[in-house]
């Protein structure tokens, strides 16, 4: 039987000539790798080989199976960026927003964040953001903490699960219930895989509500994140919500 797969982590191939050779890239991997529904996730960049928000939008505009996640930053035209997130909001055309911290110099509780704040919160959809260990204050737990904590009515989707500080991640948000994970990228860290695989095990065995698989392609390999959540102890019911039922209720698709 063949079993229901969301990729909630995924943004436009780098190596393509044109966007429509990048759609179609990533269509070709998802079907090879038998990924039913994605999640793209747009730069918040204006101009950026893995599409601005506009471009992955109009981009997938006819696939249903794929949605989009709408990159914003305070650096880039942002009163433009902000009208246009809310029109695709308005229009459901987006089912989350991205604040790529630590790749850009901002904090989560940064107060010009405040208005998307009020997007997520007015339309119902999810925040998620970038982080690491201890490579970059930005994105680091101390940071992020603070922001989720100011916002307990707003559903946060931390990506990478700010590894290889997984253990200390998900002990920090063990009791916030609108923290969700994505398991992007961590495949990839292959020093730490052994210990990171114990912790994710041991959380989704507690709360087999609150993981998603993500691959973070095309900057990590899909198949190799795919291999990785299907190697994790867990039951079958908690493979499905991994695998695809967790994202399809955090996205409402």
């Amino acid at each position: 039987m063949k079993r229901n797969i969301l990729d909630a982590h995924m943004h436009l191939p780098y190596d393509c000539k044109s966007f429509a050779d990048k759609r179609s890239t990533l269509l070709k991997e998802m079907q090879t790798n038998q990924i039913t529904k994605g999640i793209v996730i747009s730069d918040s960049s204006l101009e950026s080989t893995i599409g601005s928000l506009q471009e992955c939008v109009e981009l997938f505009a006819h696939d249903e199976h794929i949605a989009i996640v709408g990159g914003i930053s305070p650096f880039f035209t942002y009163e433009k960026q902000l009208r246009l997130l809310e029109k695709y909001l308005q229009e459901k055309r987006v089912v989350g927003i991205k604040l790529f911290c630590g790749h850009e110099q901002f904090y989560l509780y940064d107060e010009r964040l405040l208005p998307v704040y009020d997007l997520a919160r007015t339309y119902q959809v999810p925040i998620l953001y970038h982080s690491e260990g201890h490579t970059s204050p930005y994105a680091c737990l101390a940071s992020t903490q603070m922001a989720v904590k100011q916002h307990p009515d707003i559903t946060f989707v931390c990506c990478h699960c700010h590894y290889p500080d997984v253990a200390d991640c998900f002990a920090a948000y063990e009791d916030t219930t609108n923290m969700i994970f994505d398991m992007s990228s961590l495949a990839d860290q292959w020093i730490y895989l052994p210990s990171m695989k114990k912790e994710i095990e041991k959380f989704l065995y507690k709360h087999p509500n609150r993981i998603m698989f993500g691959s973070d392609y095309a900057g990590c390999n899909q198949l190799d994140h795919l291999q990785f959540a299907l190697s994790l102890a867990m039951d079958e019911q908690t493979k499905n919500k991994l695998l695809y039922e967790t994202a399809c209720k955090v996205y409402k698709i």
